[in-house]
């Protein structure tokens, strides 16, 4: 008996949780692309409100909501590394694994800086052999 109804409890700390992230990302998201500044309790209202409706049917529906987000989710992931791949100057935004491959990520791909901007760089050899350095 205490070891359901500390699953039980689990559960609804987990259902809190997801609810008030929801509500924070779902604000702020709906602000920055429409401008709307709704307060975050709506937003967890509707999400408790969709949960509910989905536990309160039967599973049917439930799975057929979860296919339908699935595939939504799978065509978000597929349309935007379509986009990553037509930048040809975009950056990794992990770091290098060591100093050569640092170097080679410094060097744009021909094309994405503009020709007045290449500055050749004098080699070590030369400022080591003048006089006077």
């Amino acid at each position: 008996m205490g070891s359901g109804m500390l699953a039980v409890l689990a559960y609804v700390v987990f259902e809190a949780s997801i609810v008030g992230v929801f509500s924070y990302f779902a604000r702020t998201t709906v602000h920055d692309q429409l401008g709307l500044d709704l307060p975050w309790i709506l937003y967890a209202a509707a999400m408790l409100l969709v949960t509910a409706v989905l536990a309160f049917f039967d599973i049917n529906l439930t799975a057929k909501a979860l296919g339908v987000m699935l595939i939504a989710g799978i065509a978000v992931l597929s349309t935007s590394s379509r986009r990553n791949r037509s930048a040809p100057c975009a950056r990794s935004s992990t770091p290098p694994r060591n100093a050569r491959a640092a170097r080679r990520r410094r060097r744009s791909p021909p094309g994405c800086r503009p020709p007045s901007t290449r500055t050749r760089r004098p080699s070590r050899r030369s400022c080591a052999a003048s006089p006077g350095i």
